[in-house]
């Protein structure tokens, strides 16, 4: 809910907390966590011109795929658009987004299905 609000401050926030939240996580509440819908508000987040909520948003990004659970992995191959909103990480103007675009690139390609 929180990662839709104009208020672009309310936003940072929010996918920050998500990012600490899913890095701290126990097995199986990664899963549940992209499982509940948060990983399409995210990608749309990444595709804001402010690279300051762009850098959130991949930092939420990189938790999400980093690791062992290849489900999330399937999820991002599966849908084109998704690989889309991180591509166009790497035609950011930010350095530290173009490191997490390719970061996240590489994460997923730890799965061998993706």
């Amino acid at each position: 809910f929180l990662t839709r609000c104009p208020d672009l401050d309310v936003d940072k926030c929010s996918i920050l907390a998500l990012s600490g939240l899913v890095l701290g996580s126990a097995d199986g509440t990664k899963e549940a966590i992209a499982n509940s819908g948060v990983l399409q508000p995210i990608l749309k987040i990444l595709k804001y011109p402010d690279t300051a909520i762009q850098q959130c948003a991949s930092l939420a990004l990189n938790a999400l795929v980093l690791g062992e659970q290849e489900a999330i992995k399937l999820q991002m191959k599966d849908k084109q658009d998704h690989f889309n909103s991180i591509l166009a990480l790497l035609h950011s103007s930010d350095e530290e987004c173009i490191h997490n675009g390719i970061y996240a690139i590489g994460s997923m390609m730890e799965s061998h299905d993706t």
